[in-house]
């Protein structure tokens, strides 16, 4: 399992268990299926931005705040310290209009897009 994939799946379920909420009910406030929920809660699945942003509601915060709980201070509604250069990169990815790029780059990182196919789009893997 993927650091990113245990990271998402250790926030949202420590966030359903201290909010007191089974899979189902999380999913309806959210309102994405329990599967999704199940999903991404066993590492199945990576949640999509949309999907993360959904969930993040429903906790009263938005994605950026859901990924940068730290699951194991949360209770005192600390998040840790982050870098000037993460702050960036995080007040980069909670701009509206640069949804698309985070969702090509999620596509690109779970699809399995072949470097070459992006070479040949002068974009670079880093």
């Amino acid at each position: 399992m993927s650091q990113k994939m245990q990271r998402a799946k250790d926030i949202i379920l420590f966030l359903r268990n201290k909010h007191e909420l089974t899979q189902l009910e999380l999913a309806k406030k959210a309102r994405v299926s329990n599967v999704t929920i199940s999903d991404i809660e066993a590492g199945k699945v990576i949640p999509r931005p949309e999907t993360l942003e959904k969930i993040a509601n429903v906790f009263g915060m938005d994605m950026v705040e859901l990924l940068q709980c730290n699951v194991e201070r949360i209770d005192r509604r600390e998040v840790r310290e982050l870098s000037p250069d993460d702050k960036e990169i995080l007040d980069w990815a909670a701009n509206p209009e640069n949804i698309e790029y985070i969702k090509f780059a999620y596509n690109i990182a779970n699809k399995g897009v072949p470097k070459s196919m992006l070479h040949s789009l002068k974009i670079e893997i880093i």
